[in-house]
């Protein structure tokens, strides 16, 4: 082994240390908000998710709730924790290969200390391992060998991202771009290698027959009868998000201002400002150099983030804002490859001692960034979503029919209920998801959990 590949080794095994003993110091040490309580219950039992299901989510999360450390809040934020450890190496190592160690190392450090991936990292979310996965092809598409079996790899990986997030459809164009290097590819593509490719697909795609084979099991988070084909094309097609996405009518002027507040937070926010110059920079690099590279890259950050603000009728507002800011968390991983070329371009244009200097200069930016953004990030206190679910339910006298409207209050009760198995007693009623029309399957369900409650369950139909 030669000693450049030796120092890349170490360098890469520094770099997951770092992100996880920084990403340990500040995740939550139970369950997260948001989905967090949700997903939590889905990964512990096995049950259904919101839709679509999330049967990637549902699987690993289940091994991680096995682990013999902690409570199961905190093992399933292990997930979130693990994959953008492992993205962040990874990020390293595509870097290194396109670059140098040192730009490979600037690239990471950002992405390691960008405020919303730090966010992010320290929760039970379904993003953390969209980002892995996009660090997974990207590895794949920058890869030079490998021959067909790459691309059967590439193939199965695309399908599983389906089971991971339905946002990695929109990554899909710009894998492409970097993978295909010219049109005598595609020329000696055979009908063999075709068919091969989308039954490798097909096979990432099974990822959710999990689904219909844990819902006849009827267990105690269960969105939709799934085991019905009708009822899970509904699930998986996301019908009863799809009026709740696209009921607003917006304007142009309404996706202009997420546009543009998606580029102040981006340079303002999520990169420090000379890391936000150095994403520019490389961006133009990569353009007068290696145009297929560029366009790869600008297609895999602006393409995403484009599709989404045109396809969501949201109105802009802060709680919209949030929303779309989850979303736009993968593309910082292709920002930072950026921001390595960036600093590339400058270091090998600087002397010894500039050099020296410039590194040094960046590393105290980034640990500037990360001491003023640390305490909004740091979560090592935060009990009050689990707080809010067990001080809630213990008040309740024996036989309770409680009534609550919102996620944020509907999810850490059924965390409490199913996971620590506490007042089961207890009739939870979750009035927002009452609605016939798009709800209809939760007013058989309730049925079902409280039989003494309601009538005969086989009596209500699900109608969408």
């Amino acid at each position: 082994m030669s000693k450049a590949r030796s120092l890349n080794i170490l360098t890469a095994t520094a770099v997951l240390l770092l992100s996880c003993g920084l990403y340990l110091k500040i995740m939550t040490p139970v369950i997260s908000p948001g989905d967090g309580p949700e997903f939590a219950v889905a990964a512990y039992n096995l049950d259904i998710a919101h839709p679509p299901g999330y049967p990637f989510w549902m699987l690993a999360g289940k091994v991680f709730t096995t682990l013999p450390l902690g409570n199961i809040g905190w093992r399933t934020n292990q997930v979130s924790l693990t994959s953008i450890v492992l993205a962040t190496a990874l990020l390293f190592v595509c870097v290194v290969k396109l670059t140098s160690r040192k730009s490979a190392l600037v690239a990471a450090l950002t992405f390691m200390t960008t405020f919303q991936i730090m966010q992010t990292a320290g929760g039970a979310e379904v993003y953390p391992q969209l980002i892995l996965w996009i660090a997974l092809l990207f590895s794949l598409s920058v890869n030079q060998a490998g021959g067909s079996r790459s691309y059967l790899l590439l193939c199965l990986l695309t399908g599983i991202g389906v089971g991971i997030h339905y946002l990695s459809l929109l990554f899909i164009p710009g894998w492409l771009i970097l993978k295909i290097r010219s049109l005598e590819v595609i020329k000696r593509l055979s009908f063999k290698k075709v068919i091969l490719a989308l039954l490798a697909f097909i096979l990432g795609l099974t990822l959710f027959c999990a689904l219909p084979l844990r819902s006849v099991t009827n267990p105690f988070l269960h969105w939709e009868q799934v085991e019905f084909a009708e009822y899970f094309s509904a699930h998986v097609e996301r019908s009863a998000y799809r009026q709740m996405e696209r009921e607003d009518k917006t304007d142009w002027l309404s996706r202009k201002k997420f546009f543009l507040d998606f580029i102040r937070r981006l340079f303002l926010d999520t990169y420090t400002f000379g890391a936000s110059l150095l994403f520019l920079w490389g961006l133009l690099v990569l353009f007068l150099k290696d145009k297929r590279l560029f366009l790869g890259l600008a297609t895999l950050f602006f393409l995403p983030v484009m599709i989404i603000i045109l396809h969501l009728r949201f109105r802009f507002n802060p709680l919209n804002q949030s929303r779309l800011n989850n979303y736009y968390l993968p593309v910082y991983l292709i920002g930072a490859v950026a921001i390595g070329f960036g600093y590339r371009f400058w270091d090998e244009r600087l002397k010894r001692n500039g050099q020296l200097i410039i590194f040094l200069f960046f590393i105290f930016s980034l640990a500037s960034f990360l001491s003023l953004n640390y305490q909004k990030v740091d979560q090592r206190k935060s009990y009050f979503v689990l707080d809010l679910g067990e001080n809630t339910i213990r008040q309740l006298p024996q036989g309770t029919i409680f009534f609550s409207k919102s996620d944020p209050v509907a999810f850490p009760l059924w965390f409490v209920q199913a996971v620590n198995n506490q007042r089961r007693d207890v009739a939870h009623i979750v009035t927002n998801l009452m609605q016939p029309s798009q709800f209809a399957w939760y007013r058989y369900h309730l049925r079902a959990w409280y039989p003494k409650m309601f009538a005969n369950p086989e009596e209500e139909k699900l109608r969408y």
